[in-house]
């Protein structure tokens, strides 16, 4: 079966609890991560795009993750997930 790449964007709501002089000032704590998250919620999930790739494109995707990322790269094959249509 084919490879296909989803790409999406996830949406949360992260609160911040700061105590400071004015809410300027709370913003730019947050900006500059300086405070800690008091809770997440994740809203939801929008597809930017899916497209085919081959089995080589996915292995030099794995091979090339940024270190920010949370690829894992030395799971290889374990990051396929296969659809089970028998289910």
């Amino acid at each position: 079966m084919p490879l296909y790449l989803v790409e999406t964007i996830s949406t949360f709501r992260i609160r911040y609890v700061i105590d400071c002089k004015e809410a300027e000032h709370a913003g730019d704590t947050v900006v500059c991560e300086e405070a800690p998250e008091f809770s997440q919620k994740h809203i939801g999930e929008d597809i930017i795009g899916i497209r085919e790739i081959t089995y080589d494109e996915f292995k030099h995707m794995n091979e090339n993750l940024e270190p920010h990322e949370n690829g894992s790269p030395w799971m290889g094959d374990k990051l396929i997930h296969i659809v089970d249509y028998d289910r």
